[in-house]
């Protein structure tokens, strides 16, 4: 996306919260009675000083850039908790012996613990991934060796968990929060290997991070970032893949 682009978006939306905050009082950051915000959005001229003075500009910039980490492409539908608790309460999803709002809670609270998503995440990704890891199960235990709601192996644990016991995978909270620690790590590793990682797209980037955290970060840089090379990747990871982003792009519709 131009930055002239994505400047008339942010115009766009100021406009909107602009006036909507205006009716209703409830936005805590006055805009500047100066500017014409609908004249700005045929003329960006100077937008680019007005969002650095402008203070509903600037918290709105500063919002998106926290959301979207420059992602380029189009908004996209965002599962979050109040959306995924209807969700699951609706269509009966899913939760194992955790009631939906547990459920609720087990996410929410992992995903705080650890600093948050890559902006391109949600809650609605992570949901899916644990139901496919262990169907909501915190005694799940793989024939690897795998423990606990996220399926972590021992060695993973270890990694972000140095000074906690390998049985500690079994509790909810802490297997959560791990597994959001994991998704982080995976996150910097792409970013740092991955030739043109802010250039992929969102649904790839989500194919890759399930099968960097069912395979290994490492696995998915040998095949060059590639899962079309599925002669190559494991019948389990192929599966992970195919099964979790139908699951979310459902969830998401």
């Amino acid at each position: 996306m131009k930055k002239t682009t994505l400047l008339k978006k942010i115009v766009k939306v100021t406009a909107f919260l602009t006036a909507f905050s205006l009716t209703n009082g409830i936005l805590p950051i006055k805009a500047n009675k100066n500017l014409n915000y609908s004249v700005l959005i045929d003329n960006p001229t100077n937008l680019e000083n007005i969002v650095r003075t402008d203070p509903l500009l600037k918290m709105q910039k500063k919002i998106d850039s926290f959301e979207r980490e420059n992602f380029k492409e189009e908004p996209y539908k965002r599962v979050d908790t109040r959306d995924l608790l209807q969700k699951i309460i609706k269509y009966k999803l899913n939760t194992g012996k955790f009631s939906p709002e547990q459920t609720i809670g087990l996410l929410k609270k992992g995903i705080t613990e650890s600093q948050g998503l890559p902006g391109y995440m949600d809650e609605g990704y992570i949901y899916c991934l644990i139901n496919q890891e262990s169907y909501w199960n915190p005694k799940a235990e793989s024939e690897a060796g795998a423990r606990g709601l996220g399926q972590i192996m021992r060695n993973t644990w270890k990694d972000y968990c140095p000074i906690e016991s390998y049985n500690k995978a079994y509790d909810p909270e802490s297997n959560i929060k791990t597994s959001v620690k994991v998704i982080k790590g995976n996150e910097k590793y792409f970013k740092r290997f991955h030739p043109n990682w802010e250039e992929v797209s969102r649904e790839e980037k989500l194919k890759l991070h399930v099968a960097a955290y069912n395979w290994g970060p490492s696995n998915v840089k040998k095949i060059d970032w590639n899962l079309n090379k599925t002669k190559e990747i494991p019948r389990e990871t192929r599966d992970h893949v195919k099964k979790i982003l139908n699951d979310y792009n459902n969830l998401s519709n």
